[in-house]
């Protein structure tokens, strides 16, 4: 659904100072539009003023508003935003920041010189497969019993064995990736966990992680990758704003 024309679109808070007033081109619209620092008191918004046409969530318009976040996070602490939210005008947003001023500034000490970092791991579905059916000999036992087979004759069965299959690998994802974690955020302030993408996903998740221990986090995630790299494979993101923490859209009242 296209954001709507005109008003001050918005990316997300930083302190007053952090920033300067003007940031450049490369905002959201086409051409790309202004990035300025809206600062009242000692919280600023991120915004680009809007001319009357619409801004369309296609796919310049979100790599812009993720670059607007990226290079301010660069040289500032950044409570980000999500795509879409804008306020009728600089009055508006003024008064967000002065209504939210106590709220957004413990937010920014809470999140000062910490990044996000995404960790995702995934099953090689080969080796996954054989560890259920040796840890479950039942189950290799009915996958031998069919094997061979007509597939008509066996329909049921066979939906029950994938069944019993399913319920395996639910529980193995579930301990595996609870180890994963375990061993991780010891190394970071929280953990933000995401339901899995698909039934190969051990681990999805994003941890808060304070600058400077970004090397000893990027260390502890290449020896859990190393330890389990015959039965998993790992993709590490980041640094990058700390969206999994912060909802800073909540009371955007009068965001349109």
């Amino acid at each position: 659904m296209p954001v709507p024309a005109g008003g001050h679109y918005l990316y997300g808070f930083v302190r007053s100072g952090d920033l300067p007033a003007k940031l450049g081109e490369g905002g959201v619209g086409l051409p790309p539009g202004p990035v300025e620092c809206l600062a009242e008191g000692g919280v600023a918004a991120l915004v680009t003023p809007l001319g009357p046409e619409r801004v369309a969530p296609r796919r310049a318009n979100l790599l812009a508003h993720a670059d607007v976040l990226n290079r301010a996070f660069e040289r500032a602490t950044v409570l980000p935003l999500r795509f879409g939210f804008v306020l009728p005008d600089e009055a508006a947003v003024r008064h967000e920041i002065a209504s939210r001023a106590g709220e957004l500034a413990g937010l920014l000490d809470a999140l000062q010189d910490r990044v996000e970092m995404h960790l995702s791991a995934l099953y090689r579905e080969e080796r996954l497969l054989g560890e259920v059916l040796a840890e479950n000999p039942a189950i290799a036992a009915a996958q031998r019993r069919l094997r061979g087979l007509p597939v008509a004759a066996t329909h049921f069965e066979r939906i029950r064995l994938g069944e019993r299959v399913a319920q395996a690998v639910d529980a193995k994802r579930a301990a595996d990736g609870a180890a994963v974690v375990r061993e991780l955020e010891r190394l970071s302030a929280a953990v933000a966990p995401e339901d899995p993408r698909h039934e190969h996903m051990v681990v999805n998740a994003s941890f808060l992680v304070a600058r400077d221990r970004l090397d000893e986090f990027d260390a502890a995630v290449e020896r859990v990758s190393r330890e389990r790299a015959e039965r998993m494979h790992f993709r590490l993101l980041g640094p990058r704003p700390p969206h999994s923490f912060v909802d800073a859209a909540r009371p955007l009242a009068g965001a349109r």
